[in-house]
């Protein structure tokens, strides 16, 4: 390791310089401090000279490097540095997917053997992930499980101890989060994209959607929406038959999820106004639900109606009525229970109108 030489050295004329030899091979040289003060010179000694017998002198030089050679320490032993290494420091953590993540750190220590990550989440105790060569400060680690908080601490270590006891030299937690999923695009008009998506993360803090036109151009951001978020409709910059490709990723604590897949959308030719105005009634005396609307489009082959029973339940399709027919009549229903309808005008398979309003009606 590092030892500093203890000397004196003065002279009438201004010094310039001094000079460390070892075993009278040049070895540094070292200008004289600006303010006259002399500079500090340390005997750096590597693995090589482990028991073996050196000796050192200095040389010193001043301005018209006239110089003078000093007494000379011979017949020293160099021992092998029993002293641990120096602790790592400003341990950092970057995600690289759900299930990666990159560890860097600081090697302040010049004579450690090599490097250990250690690892411990909520349910376990710290164990060794890996140990690495000498001078590393970048590792990865794999196989993470998303939304799960980790802790790490990297130690240095030779044949002759760890840096400070094996402890923490920088602790740092990272809670990965999932990226979302099933991302869905649908076109209800000419400048009017609907996506909607599956949310896997339960500490995301927003979602950011992107969108790039569909043959090629970047992404760009359009939307930062609150958490829990599930649903987007894109109304902005739209053309019609214009094709767009969008991603959504989430946002956590530390870091950015992984993007979703992405899902390419054509917008359509023409705009088909929804229906409006939906209501159920119930006719007790002969169980039966009755529906009405306004018919709002021009453009409909036929208007669908869809179902379900209980706020919990599932939209099921359970008829269609032709071009103009603005009601429906429900005879399927059972009593004393909740409905719930709603209807879209349909022009041709992928062509089709937003819902209604939602109606619901109890049979009683």
């Amino acid at each position: 390791g590092e030892t500093e030489v203890i000397y004196d050295a003065s002279d009438d004329r201004n010094l310039e310089a001094i000079e460390l030899y070892i075993d009278s091979v040049f070895a540094l040289r070292i200008p004289w401090n600006d303010d006259g003060s002399k500079p500090a010179v340390f005997l750096s000694l590597d693995t090589s000279l482990v028991q073996t017998k050196i000796g050192y002198y200095l040389i010193a030089y001043d301005e018209n490097e006239n110089s003078a050679i000093s007494n000379e320490m011979t017949n020293l032993y160099v021992m092998p540095n029993y002293t641990p290494p120096e602790n790592p420091s400003d341990l950092q953590i970057t995600k690289l997917s759900d299930t990666v993540i990159n560890l860097k750190w600081a090697d302040n220590s010049e004579n450690e053997d090599g490097f250990e990550v250690w690892r411990k989440d909520e349910s376990t105790d710290y164990a060794i992930r890996q140990s690495l060569p000498p001078n590393t400060i970048s590792a990865n680690d794999t196989g993470l499980v998303p939304n799960r908080i980790y802790y790490y601490k990297i130690r240095a270590f030779h044949e002759y101890g760890y840096s400070e006891s094996g402890e923490v030299s920088t602790e740092e937690e990272i809670s990965l989060i999932e990226a979302p999923s099933e991302l869905q695009a649908t076109a209800f008009g000419t400048r009017w994209v609907r996506l909607t998506w599956q949310d896997n993360s339960d500490n995301e803090l927003a979602f950011i959607i992107q969108r790039k036109i569909a043959s090629g151009a970047e992404f760009s951001q359009i939307a930062a929406l609150p958490p829990d978020t599930m649903r987007y409709d894109d109304r902005e910059n739209l053309y019609a038959s214009s094709s767009y490709t969008y991603r959504i990723a989430a946002l956590g604590p530390q870091e950015q999820s992984d993007w979703s897949q992405e899902v390419t959308i054509t917008t359509l030719s023409i705009d088909i106004v929804p229906p409006s105005d939906l209501e159920a009634t119930y006719n007790a005396d002969n169980n039966y639900v009755r529906l009405t609307w306004r018919d709002n489009s021009i453009y409909e082959n036929e208007t669908r109606i869809e179902r379900k029973i209980g706020i919990a339940g599932s939209y099921s399709e359970i008829a269609a009525v032709e071009i103009n027919i603005a009601a429906f009549t429900d005879s399927t229903v059972q009593r004393d229970t909740g409905y719930y309808y709603r209807v879209r005008a349909f022009v041709q398979d992928g062509l089709f109108s937003d819902y209604s309003n939602e109606a619901f009606i109890e049979t009683k």
